[in-house]
């Protein structure tokens, strides 16, 4: 199971590093109004949002199978957000911006499908507790580690740092029981049924 909480705080990584910083960013090294930045966020959200639905409908097709469906999606997450840093125009930023959003949202619907599958239903809060706890961990962690490293270094440094946790969603994803026959195979049975 903290292999999945582990996925879940690497994706909450990116997902609370760009929520919290891009639109400091918009409006400190593009110059843009507060108003702006927020419509500039929106569209992300509105891309991840749809790559979530879609994310269910493949993650029930797959049963689960976070090896196809999250080490790819977060690592074309990582190198978007790589690429986002690099961006000259505005334009561009925003492209890899929603890219970065909704290959990382894809992923949060998988990272909970084998343990949901596989658990008993009497576990399931239990599970999907555990499992969000990971990603509310990053919450807490990672704005302010941001915040830091934007304000020592840059926030090219504080934007790259994000990739790392889409590399280690990915590297998880690629480790993790893929099944639920596999997840099983490791939980005892007082978990199971």
């Amino acid at each position: 199971m903290w292999l999945y909480v582990g996925m879940l705080f690497g994706y909450g990584m990116l997902a609370w590093g760009l929520n919290s910083w891009v639109p400091s960013y918009l409006q400190t090294e593009r110059g843009l109004s507060l108003e702006s930045s927020g419509l500039l966020t929106a569209l992300p959200a509105l891309f991840g949002g749809l790559t979530m639905i879609l994310s269910g409908w493949c993650a029930d097709r797959l049963k689960g199978r976070p090896a196809l469906l999250v080490a790819p999606s977060m690592t074309v997450a990582g190198v978007a957000v790589l690429a986002m840093t690099q961006a000259e125009g505005l334009v561009a930023f925003e492209t890899l911006l929603c890219l970065a959003f909704a290959a990382c949202t894809f992923c949060f619907t998988p990272i909970f499908a084998v343990p949901l599958r596989t658990l008993s239903t009497r576990l399931s809060g239990a599970a999907s507790g555990m499992i969000n706890f990971g990603g509310q961990s990053a919450g807490i962690l990672v704005p302010m580690l941001m915040g830091y490293l934007a304000d020592t270094y840059s926030f090219a440094v504080a934007f790259s740092v994000l990739a790392l946790g889409a590399a280690l969603t990915a590297g998880l994803a690629l480790i993790a029981p893929q099944t639920s026959e596999a997840l099983r195979s490791r939980l005892g049975p007082a978990v199971r049924d």
